[in-house]
């Protein structure tokens, strides 16, 4: 028997990428026989992680297929053999990058059509959020669906920071810090905009780091007339940048805040619970499911109330303590051994 993990595309940084290696780690662990099997690579994947997946071939009927849904795949998941696993990271609504991509839009739009075209077609569901699992209630998918996050290697946080970042930025600012992939959905603009209030009305001396990949040129471009617009400075897009410096800016972050208005689970909200920043986030799609309570959540998008909030989470250690406390304990809920253990259970059922 082999478990078998396909999806579309394997990035390095990605997050549908780390789980399905963070999978694949335990599953060799336990002494499984295990593949991980992609339609591209990226350049960045060091070598022997993953097969095309035209190499594949068919299954065996005991063999287990994991299929990471995510975007649209070429190829059919219904035809290759073994049992079936979907686990649904979403897909985000085409109309945010209407505007920026219509490639990626349309991209989104195929993904949709797949994900409700296999309603009848797994055995068994896993989703990263109880949003996520609703969602595939809601396209009719009738299959035992499972809520299980998505696992990951706390560990890797341990590893040393860049020096020369914490030297150059640790100091008596403010420092806001977002991280996620610089796309519309994402809502940078809105971070932008809390932003510019905080420094125009209560404290120049801060900075906002925005982490992430930013290769989507017409939206970073988008972005950058907006900063020149409101006229606020030390907006910084480190690019792309190693793991090392991602955790220096963590190391060095006052306030997580995130705008987004759409998420399927939002892996950076543990990394912020983790390095124990604050975190103000958006009350939309996955994100209150993924802090389960901790956090300071914000109804909307008013820059207002998020700039007054990180002010009094800034300035009342008491009140930031209460919050990081509250981070701790739902922390806890993600622990890797502890989702470790239920996905091994689920794939028990298979054996």
């Amino acid at each position: 028997m082999r478990i078998v993990q396909v999806l579309p595309t394997l990035s390095r940084g990605d997050a549908v990428g780390n789980n399905c290696r963070a999978i694949d780690g335990i599953l060799r662990e336990e002494g499984c026989d295990t593949q991980i099997y992609a339609g591209i690579i990226d350049q960045g994947v060091p070598d022997g992680v993953a097969k095309l997946f035209s190499e594949m071939g068919r299954l065996e009927k005991d063999d287990i297929l994991l299929y990471h849904l995510a975007i649209a795949f070429d190829h059919d998941m219904r035809n290759v053999g073994g049992h079936t696993i979907f686990q649904y990271h979403n897909v985000t609504p085409p109309h945010f990058f209407d505007r920026y991509s219509p490639f990626i839009a349309n991209a989104c739009r195929s993904g949709l059509e797949e994900v409700r075209s296999y309603r009848d077609a797994p055995e068994m569901c896993w989703a990263d959020s109880d949003f996520n699992k609703n969602d595939l209630i809601e396209m009719g998918y009738t299959c035992p669906i499972h809520t299980i996050p998505i696992l990951v290697p706390f560990e890797d946080y341990e590893k040393p920071a860049d020096l020369e970042v914490i030297k150059r930025y640790d100091d008596d600012y403010v420092n806001f810090i977002f991280v996620g992939r610089v796309v519309p959905n994402k809502a940078h603009e809105d971070v932008i905009r809390t932003f510019a209030w905080y420094q125009k009305h209560i404290n120049r001396r801060c900075r906002l780091f925005l982490v992430g990949n930013a290769s989507l040129e017409s939206y970073v471009n988008h972005l950058k007339r907006y900063i020149k617009t409101l006229g606020v400075k030390n907006v910084i897009f480190p690019g792309h940048i190693s793991f090392n410096a991602i955790l220096a800016f963590y190391r060095v972050a006052d306030i997580f805040l995130c705008m987004s208005q759409h998420e399927g689970f939002c892996v950076p909200l543990l990394e912020a619970m983790y390095f124990h920043i604050p975190i103000i986030a958006r009350d939309t799609t996955a994100i209150p499911y993924t802090l389960g309570g901790a956090g300071a959540l914000v109804e909307d998008n008013d820059p207002i109330k998020a700039a007054l909030m990180a002010d009094r989470i800034v300035n009342d250690k008491a009140l930031r303590d209460a919050i990081v406390a509250g981070q701790d304990r739902r922390l806890a809920d993600f622990a890797h051994d502890k989702i470790k253990e239920q996905i091994l259970r689920e794939l028990r059922a298979f054996i």
